[in-house]
């Protein structure tokens, strides 16, 4: 689930995190990140789906149009398209808006996706998060257009400077999943 902010001018991070989807099927996803203007943040999505073998790289323009509040509203828009072997390329496109009021923080997302000989589908989700210093606990559903939503919980924790480390566990089609993950800001 997506905020609506960016990296600062000339930072970056690099996400790196393994998921159980449903069906048991493991995803390993990294995502380096960078911004070289204030408002606009560059990503190249990778992801291998070692169940099914198939393996996917994007690219990702998200654009912060209005600036973060320490309580208030602020909104992004992003593009992005995506290659998948097999499956060829999907363009997709999606607003996020964060709201934060004290330790508190809703993230919501709204999006769709056209994949190669398919239709096009819209996408959904929503985030509560609660600050606790260095710790964030979260709850949040998300999905899309014709299929089951993923409910699930999970936390964040800065364990030094430009080192984060979060994990989450949930449930889709009648499944547990899970995922853990660690981020690098330089």
């Amino acid at each position: 689930m997506d905020d609506a902010n960016v990296d600062d001018k000339g930072t970056g991070h690099v996400e790196a995190w393994f998921a159980r989807e449903a069906r048991n099927t493991n995803v390993f996803n990294v995502v380096p990140a960078y911004s070289p203007w204030e408002v606009v943040e560059f990503s190249i999505p990778l992801a291998r789906n070692r169940t099914n073998a198939i393996t996917a790289i994007g690219a990702l323009v998200r654009v912060r149009i209005t600036e973060p509040q320490k309580s208030g509203c602020n909104f992004l828009v992003a593009f992005g398209q995506q290659h998948q072997s097999p499956g060829g390329n999907q363009p997709y496109a999606y607003s996020a808006a964060t709201c934060r009021k004290n330790e508190f923080a809703l993230n919501a997302n709204l999006g769709a996706a056209k994949p190669s000989r398919a239709s096009s589908f819209g996408t959904w989700g929503l985030a509560i998060e609660r600050d606790h210093g260095d710790l964030v606990g979260h709850v949040e559903a998300f999905g899309q257009e014709h299929a089951k939503p993923t409910f699930q919980v999970g936390a964040r924790k800065e364990l030094g400077k430009g080192f984060q480390v979060d994990g989450s566990v949930g449930r889709t089609y009648g499944d547990t999943i899970f995922s853990l993950g660690v981020k690098f800001s330089f």
